[in-house]
């Protein structure tokens, strides 16, 4: 049983996001360039900050079980990037205003570095952070990420390929 978050993003190109079943995040003033919309049937977030530390993005409106045995699905774009950005699916089992506050989080990470992109994959257990995946090298392309996520395991998949199993 896969779970799409929410929205097949089927509005006309350009359109923003839909307040009631998102809400945007960020922690400072993108720069003029920024913008979260819809491209495609996809879901487009693109952020430029002078730090290069802050975040800009969007959150489910909903809270969701992600004990309940289904499968989220998500697809990201990798790219050569000058500027290193980095590209976040987030999981957590609480709503906070922005996934760093989170206690507890299951984190999939595309850095879209200029040595080309890499991912990685960590975890928050009671602010704790472990690195479950270190950087590794990913092609320029589309990708499907997929948490299957039960009350016993979880496992996360990369193209239809298992990257990750535990107990959970």
């Amino acid at each position: 049983d896969t779970f799409v978050m929410g929205d097949n993003f089927d509005a006309d190109n350009g359109t923003s996001l839909s307040s009631v079943t998102w809400t945007n995040i960020q922690s400072a003033e993108p720069v003029a360039e920024s913008l979260w919309d819809i491209q495609n049937n996809r879901l487009r977030i693109r952020f430029g900050s002078s730090s290069g530390l802050s975040y800009y993005g969007a959150r489910s409106a909903e809270r969701y079980l992600f004990s309940s045995g289904k499968n989220y699905h998500f697809e990201l774009e990798a790219k050569s990037a000058d500027d290193g950005a980095w590209s976040h699916i987030t999981l957590c089992p609480t709503l906070y205003a922005y996934s760093d506050n989170q206690e507890d989080w299951l984190r999939f990470s595309i850095n879209q570095a200029a040595s080309g992109p890499q991912y990685t994959l960590k975890r928050k257990d009671y602010d704790t952070e472990t690195t479950l995946i270190a950087a590794t090298s990913l092609s320029a392309s589309f990708h499907k990420v997929d948490f299957l996520i039960t009350p016993s395991e979880i496992k996360v998949f990369l193209d239809d390929t298992e990257i990750y199993s535990a107990s959970n």
